[in-house]
């Protein structure tokens, strides 16, 4: 009866690991690790109320495909990725809660666990996974990374076009990295037309779209998604490796840079305290 008990446990366990894997696709970023600590808690208190004598099973047997989903992500990325390591934490801090609302006997106790709870969910949706994000792709929580580069960095962009060079000296310049395969990039592009709506009558900001050609791209792509979408902003298909003069490797990534200074490595939605301060030095 106990082994059964245990592999019902295991059973719901990898069940609640696969039913996660097709969500992620379809729900809000900032919602899935929220939604996967709520689903494994109720599973996990479920269980843990039904089979009282097998409680330590339950945690382990519960936790095992989690880790094990972990481990290959991380064994064939060679990397924490961006999704799964939350997921993992958040998954077991949901089996543990499960397991304290479990055991709590006042409902006091009960009441402070799922206030406990409502304030990390409420975290993760509005600040916490934006700050995750930001860490995992441009190494700050809050975006951003000032430092010295090659002022030739602007006649890489233009593909050494001098006339259209001039047009990015001494600016501040905002690029938004993309590829036609991002389908994020392309979520926040209405964010970015914003950006450029809010700053159009500075003279001193220049904003573009920097597509890299990449996998299965042909000649004209992006040029061609941009005016079946109606996109109004600058566009700049570089071919001469502008990703790797700055350093981008993730997509979409947003770089302000003036001259041989870059200001700011991040999101779109965070570049507003960068351009003030700048514009206040004018």
């Amino acid at each position: 009866m106990k082994l059964n008990r245990r592999l019902v446990t295991l059973l719901v366990g990898i069940g609640l690991v696969l039913a996660n894997m097709p969500i992620v696709q379809f729900m809000p970023k900032e919602l899935y690790f929220p939604a996967s600590m709520i689903i494994f808690y109720i599973s996990s208190f479920v269980l843990y109320r039904n089979y009282r004598g097998q409680i330590v099973y339950v945690g382990l047997l519960l936790a095992l495909p989690l880790f094990l989903a972990h481990l290959i992500v991380l064994l064939s990325t060679g990397a924490l990725y961006v999704f799964s390591t939350p997921h993992f934490i958040y998954s077991v801090l949901g089996i543990f809660s499960g397991y304290c609302f479990y055991k709590s006997k006042s409902l006091v106790a009960k009441g402070s666990m799922l206030a406990v709870l409502a304030v990390i969910c409420v975290f993760t949706v509005f600040w916490g996974y934006h700050y995750w994000f930001n860490f995992y792709n441009y190494g700050s929580p809050m975006g951003g990374s000032k430092k010295q580069v090659d002022a030739g960095w602007v006649y890489t962009l233009t593909d050494n076009d001098t006339v259209q060079s001039e047009r990015y000296r001494n600016k501040l310049v905002v690029l938004d990295f993309f590829t036609t395969y991002c389908a994020v990039c392309f979520e926040k592009f209405p964010i970015f037309q914003e950006k450029i709506d809010k700053y159009k009558q500075n003279a001193n900001i220049e904003f573009a779209a920097v597509n890299i050609p990449w996998g299965k791209d042909t000649a004209g792509m992006a040029e061609h998604i941009f005016k079946v979408n109606g996109y109004k902003f600058p566009l700049i298909v570089n071919h001469s490796k502008l990703d790797s003069v700055l350093d981008v490797n993730c997509y979409p990534t947003v770089l302000i840079l003036k001259n041989n200074e870059l200001l700011f490595r991040g999101s779109i939605e965070d570049i507003d305290a960068v351009v003030a301060n700048e514009m206040a030095k004018r």
